[in-house]
C-alpha cells in the first residue's frame, strides 16, 4: 500500500520518527512535510535527531495567518496527491498541516487516516478545535484513545475504520530513552500493528 504521511510541525515530527520507521516495514510511504515549522530548532533537529526519514516532499509554505497558509498548503499538497497517487493519507493531530492534508485527500477521494482523532478541548475559539472537528468529518480510518471514541462516533461519523490504541503507554525502549518525556507520541509500546477494532456500536 502506498501511504501519504502529512508532517509539518514538531508533534507530528515525533510521532511520525515512530510510526514511519513502522509503516516502511511494509509499505511505501511517501513523506510530505508543508513546512509550516521551519526553523532548524522546530524541523531540522528532529529529523537529525530522532533519525527521521528525509521528506520526499517539503512545500516550504511558512508562517501566514490561518486562512492563507492552509489554502497554500492544500493547494500544494494536492499537487503532490495527484502526482504519486497513494492509496491513503496519514494525517496528525489538529494543525493547519492536518486540515489541509485531510481536506485535499478527501476531495480527490483519497482515503484519509487520522491519527488522534476524537481530541476535544470543547473550545471553538481554538484553531486546533476547528481543525480536530473538520479532519474528523473526512477520515476514513483512525487511532484513537477509547475516551476519544465517543467523540469521533458521536460527532456522527458513520465510520467502521476506527481503532483504539491498544496502550497509552509511551514509548519506553532503549532506542527512546535519551528522548525527553515531553517529546514521545502516546502510542502504543508495541508499534502500530496491535489495534483492536471497533465499530460505531461498540462501548469506549
Amino acid at each position: 500500500m502506498k501511504v501519504a504521511s502529512i508532517v509539518g510541525a514538531r508533534p507530528q515530527f515525533i510521532k511520525a520518527a515512530v510510526v514511519s520507521r513502522e509503516l516502511r516495514k511494509h509499505h511505501q510511504e511517501v513523506l510530505v512535510h508543508t513546512g509550516q515549522h521551519y526553523d532548524d530548532n522546530m524541523s531540522a533537529v528532529f529529523f537529525r535527531d530522532l533519525e527521521i526519514p528525509e521528506p520526499d516532499y517539503n512545500l516550504g509554505v511558512g508562517s501566514g495567518p490561518q486562512g492563507a497558509q492552509t489554502g497554500e498548503m492544500l493547494k500544494r499538497i494536492q499537487e503532490v496527491l495527484l502526482k504519486e497517487r497513494p492509496d491513503i493519507v496519514l494525517v496528525y493531530g489538529d494543525t493547519n498541516s492536518t486540515l489541509a492534508g485531510a481536506l485535499a485527500a478527501a476531495k480527490l477521494h483519497t482515503g484519509v487516516a487520522h491519527v488522534e482523532a476524537g481530541l476535544r478541548s470543547f473550545n471553538r475559539r481554538m484553531p486546533e478545535e476547528l481543525n480536530r472537528i473538520l479532519t474528523d468529518h473526512v477520515y476514513d480510518g483512525t487511532n484513537v484513545r477509547q475516551r476519544s471514541l465517543r467523540r469521533v462516533v458521536g460527532d456522527s461519523n458513520p465510520k467502521s475504520a476506527t481503532f483504539v490504541s491498544s496502550s497509552g503507554r509511551e514509548i519506553r525502549n532503549s532506542k527512546w530513552r535519551s528522548v525527553p518525556a515531553s517529546w514521545l507520541p502516546s502510542v502504543p509500546a508495541e508499534g502500530i500493528a496491535n489495534y483492536q477494532s471497533l465499530t460505531p456500536n461498540s462501548k469506549a
